[in-house]
């Protein structure tokens, strides 16, 4: 016949059991504990380098518009400049209008005119 009673050796190897079982839940509650900690870093330092990375999306696309800008305010002063040189040909280039050429042909003749009696009166010394 089975004996329901226990005995006390049979009581201890119990109690040892359940202690090392206590020991073991215990063991990997800290465990558990560490890795949720570990967890919560990862999550902070992720969301640290989301914000790090948006500052510098942010800082890029400033930076590119500051370039655009930058290339716009150029090629706008250099079609100033070219404009400004054509503008300085096209005014050297002029053709005489009638009027200068009769002054020019007339500031020509009194020239010579004035050479030639400083030549005469010169000479007649």
């Amino acid at each position: 016949m089975v004996s329901n009673e226990e005995t006390s050796k049979d009581a201890y190897n119990r109690g040892v059991a359940a202690g090392n079982i206590e020991q073991r839940l215990m063991q990997m509650d800290k465990h558990f504990t560490a890795i949720n900690g570990s967890q919560e870093d990862t999550a902070q330092e992720l969301k640290l380098i989301r914000l790090q990375l948006q500052r510098l999306a942010d800082a890029f696309e400033a930076s590119g518009r500051t370039e655009i800008a930058k290339a716009s305010a150029l090629k706008t002063e250099r079609e100033d400049k070219a404009n400004e040189l054509k503008d300085a040909l096209a005014r050297s280039v002029q053709t005489w209008s009638p009027l200068n050429k009769i002054g020019a042909i007339i500031a020509l003749c009194v020239g010579i005119i004035t050479i030639i009696s400083f030549i005469i009166v010169v000479s007649s010394k």
